[in-house]
């Protein structure tokens, strides 16, 4: 199954790239999916067509789009160009924007009504923040960096979240994920699983980081919180 990228238009009438998959099916949930700080790669135009597959109208945006927009690739180059970009968002525009993007996308025929979100690194920010500003549903987050920011929203999730973390990953270092895990343990909308062993980016199959049971256990925990859409 394979995706069209597209353009949609921010509230300003600012261009907007996505991708979309799962749109030519009858309707069914639809999910928000936040890519790392490369932008709209293959590899998550590979996770938003294995979660097209499934049975979802997923939307990958390049939330980059009003400063630095485009595909960045992982040579030294590429991650420092996508580290300066990333230091540089403004969230709550980005947050303002896919206002916007949830707006579109739900009133796509192939829209149940129903949204929920994904984000990995950097995007898991924002799939939390999808959770706490946008009404999203169900919403799962892998390797996500600065949710700690975001805890004093904690009462405004409305549907259910599973967080993933490994437990080596330097850029999320336990104090942070001990942070969050305190502010929601009491929290039955939420979960948070640790992967011993697992560094940043232990999702992405084919790259060093890969762990493949963080990996296979943190999908079918967040296939498990998504399929609450289909409910």
């Amino acid at each position: 199954m394979s995706g069209t990228d597209t353009i949609v238009r921010a509230g300003d009438g600012t261009p907007m790239p996505v991708y979309l998959a799962g749109e030519a099916f009858p309707a069914r949930p639809a999910i928000i999916l936040f890519p790392p700080i490369f932008g709209i790669d293959a590899s998550a135009k590979e996770i938003a067509n294995r979660w097209a597959g499934r049975g979802y109208v997923v939307a990958v945006p390049d939330y980059f789009f009003r400063t630095a927009p485009g595909v960045l690739d992982r040579s030294e180059d590429g991650r420092k160009r996508a580290m300066s970009r990333w230091k540089s968002l403004d969230v709550d525009q980005v947050m303002e924007d896919m206002r916007t993007l949830k707006s579109i996308l739900l009133a796509k025929p192939s829209s149940s009504g129903a949204l929920g979100s994904l984000g990995f690194c950097a995007g898991g920010e924002l799939a939390f923040l999808a959770a706490t500003r946008l009404d999203a549903k169900a919403v799962a987050t892998f390797h996500a960096t600065h949710i700690d920011r975001h805890l004093s929203e904690i009462d405004l999730i409305g549907g259910k979240a599973t967080l993933h973390y490994g437990g080596n990953d330097p850029l999320v270092p336990m104090e942070q994920v001990e942070a969050i895990r305190s502010a929601l343990s009491a929290d039955p909308r939420v979960d948070i699983h640790v992967y011993p062993g697992a560094a940043h980016g232990f999702s992405f199959h084919g790259q060093p980081s890969y762990h493949e049971v963080a990996a296979t256990e943190s999908d079918r925990r967040a296939q498990e919180v998504l399929a609450t859409l289909k409910a």
